[in-house]
């Protein structure tokens, strides 16, 4: 095996060579060899040997040795390579090859950390489309274990045995619930008109209203001037339910105000919630997700801010619809 690598080093070397020959032959022949001459040509030669350098290095050493930890072999062809240019520089000049050397020597670690940084960059960016497609199986496993069609049907019936009983609010309820859950089980990555989402997002706050207490008080104002723009499905949900599941007490007044609106392509979200004792500040954040998708879906389009301030949380984004 060590065998075969080092005829492919060698094979590799060797190209190297003629390439930086053939060049500064090439670009030398235009010329009268005068000495200033001679320098613009092999200032040109080495520019274009040293580019090979930087690729072979990265392509072929570093991705088959260095990156996979296979430091003695990275070494030992690292070594031959040096070795290598060095001997060609010494029958090229007269200067006991120390011009090319010192320029090797500056540019091939300098080389290492360019394959490095790459290197690196290419793994987190796996990495992260590896964690991705993770993450889109397990909602799509756990999409599938409630069969949509079975659980509408049972909503179906549980709908019809309402009217037959004349339980109007019960059965109004059951068709809100429904179509939520008809528009949040559909894909979620992909872009709905933007009057959908203001029209889900409605007919969450109408099922929460069904619950409130005497001293709650909710304040939901929506504005749509824009009814050609679309947003990704159900991304300023969590925000909502936190604002209820965090903001409403069962023993006090509670308060949730939520202002949702679109201007001049741009969405503006703002949530007013109280703090209650028992949640504290550590409560209700459940935003990190949320924000990975932000950055994912309008990257550099979106500024989210939330703060708590007079016993109050609260939440403003804004999200850069144009050309989207």
């Amino acid at each position: 095996m060590l065998t075969y690598h080092l005829k492919k080093l060698l094979t590799i070397t060797g190209l190297i060579y003629a390439g930086y020959i053939l060049s500064f032959c090439v670009i030398t022949r235009k010329f009268t060899f005068s000495y200033q001459d001679y320098l613009y040509g092999d200032t040109i030669a080495f520019t274009l040997l040293f580019a090979i350098i930087i690729h072979v290095h990265y392509a072929f050493i570093f991705s088959k040795y260095a990156s996979r930890k296979k430091w003695i072999q990275y070494l030992l062809f690292s070594f031959l390579l040096s070795i290598a240019f060095f001997i060609t520089d010494y029958l090229i000049y007269d200067d006991t090859g120390s011009n090319m050397m010192q320029q090797f020597i500056i540019v091939y670690p300098a080389t290492f950390v360019y394959a490095l940084l790459i290197s690196r960059i290419r793994q987190r960016t796996i990495r992260a489309e590896m964690e991705k497609a993770l993450a889109e199986a397990r909602v799509k496993a756990m999409q599938a274990q409630i069969h949509p069609h079975f659980l509408f049907n049972t909503l179906n019936s549980i709908y019809s045995t309402s009217l037959q009983e004349d339980a109007r609010k019960t059965s109004h309820l059951i068709e809100m619930f429904s179509d939520l859950l008809r528009y949040s089980i559909d894909d979620n990555d992909k872009k709905r008109d933007i009057i959908q989402e203001f029209d889900f997002i409605t007919n969450y706050v109408n099922l929460h209203r069904t619950r409130l207490l005497a001293d709650h008080i909710l304040e939901y104002d929506v504005s749509l001037d824009a009814n050609n723009c679309k947003i990704y499905a159900m991304l300023l949900l969590p925000f909502i339910e936190n604002a209820f599941k965090y903001g409403l007490a069962t023993n006090k007044p509670s308060k949730v105000r939520i202002d949702l609106r679109v201007k001049s392509m741009q969405l503006l979200l703002h949530i007013e919630n109280d703090i209650q004792a028992a949640t504290g500040k550590g409560s209700g954040i459940g935003l990190k997700n949320t924000r990975a998708r932000l950055n994912l879906f309008y990257p550099g389009k979106f500024a989210l801010k939330n703060e708590w301030h007079n016993n109050k949380y609260i939440v403003s984004l804004e999200i850069d619809l144009v050309n989207d």
